[in-house]
């Protein structure tokens, strides 16, 4: 829901994955109401580790007293650390993120890299705000560390597409990565949708080692599969790096699950006049439905309209009042999402 008041709120979540040696980092994510609630951070197919690590926790929010602090904890409910209040992190809504690093011994990355993956739990205390900042207090978590690998170890990293979409024929994108000691020239990247094996993809360009001069990863286009409405499963993994078998399994695959007519993401506003303005609903499938009318009003009582790009006008609204606004994907037959 979007409030239009002749000004803009944009909120962003953004997400990244980088490699030193194994660099993992979770979603920035928003805490949730109510204060107190907490976010999660998740890596999939890790590696076993080779030594200790660290574990950084970045943030943002209301955090700027010594009641007002994040905790973080393991899979197994154990406290790895806390931002320190008052004082020393005195963050009051900062406009950039703040970080803390704790270390992770071998002992503690083996346990919890033991099945593939790694979760951690971020917690504020019921004091801080979840609706003081912009774009929200939230947080995020990077773990690293020196990976246990061989010479011959070909990775899955992620599934990057579909991500939005309606049912039909879909691209299937993936990223694969050199985890070994050996520059790699070919591997065999296979992959599922809904259970279905898809023609297997013989990669045969340079992945060079982690740290080396030419990359050691690369994004494929694996072909493209029918998906059909609602969820779906699409299954990744590599074999047979340099045609020998794998050293290491833990982070041949990735599995994923996803849904058609994904919710937009955010909303913003532009080029407001005194009686229109421009909503762009970001991150949708399909077309937009819109639905709006004055500031509280119930779903269902408004106004609708549906509009083939992602961008609309919105036109007649009665000068020096405020409105809100909710838009959600359709895919047509029926397959649309929640209302944003």
């Amino acid at each position: 829901m979007k409030k239009i008041n002749l000004l803009t709120f944009l909120i962003l979540f953004a997400a990244s994955i980088s490699y030193a040696q194994y660099s993992g980092r979770s979603t920035l994510t928003c805490f949730p109401a109510p204060s107190g609630s907490s976010i999660t951070g998740t890596f999939n197919s890790v590696p076993s580790p080779a030594s200790a690590g660290t574990v950084t926790l970045i943030y943002q929010g209301d955090i700027d007293n010594a009641t007002e602090f994040l905790e973080i904890f393991d899979e197994n409910g154990v406290k790895v650390g806390q931002t320190i209040p008052s004082g020393i992190f005195a963050d009051q809504c900062k406009a950039t993120l703040d970080s803390i690093s704790f270390p992770a011994s071998i002992a503690d990355l083996t346990s919890w890299a033991a099945d593939g993956i790694i979760t951690f739990t971020v917690t504020p205390q019921t004091t801080v705000s979840v609706t003081l900042c912009t774009p929200c207090s939230g947080g995020q978590v990077k773990l690293e560390y020196a990976p246990l690998t061989g010479p011959d170890d070909a990775a899955t990293t992620s599934v990057d597409s579909p991500r939005v979409f309606c049912a039909g024929m879909n691209d299937v994108y993936a990223t694969i990565r050199n985890s070994g000691t050996n520059q790699l020239n070919s591997v065999d990247v296979n992959w599922e949708v809904n259970g279905v094996p898809q023609p297997v993809v013989n990669y045969t360009m340079l992945l060079d080692t982690l740290g080396g001069l030419s990359a050691s990863s690369a994004q494929l286009l694996l072909g493209t599969a029918p998906f059909i409405t609602g969820s779906n499963t699409v299954k990744v993994y590599t074999s047979n790096p340099n045609g020998v078998a794998d050293t290491s399994n833990v982070n041949d695959t990735i599995t994923v699950v996803v849904v058609t007519a994904a919710a937009p993401t955010s909303i913003a506003i532009s080029n407001a006049t005194l009686t229109s303005i421009d909503v762009t609903a970001t991150g949708g499938a399909g077309t937009i439905d819109y639905e709006y009318g004055p500031t509280g009003f119930i779903l269902g009582s408004g106004t609708t309209g549906s509009s083939a790009t992602a961008t609309f006008t919105i036109s007649g609204l009665a000068q020096g009042s405020t409105f809100d606004v909710y838009v959600r994907s359709n895919c047509g037959a029926n397959d649309t999402s929640k209302y944003l």
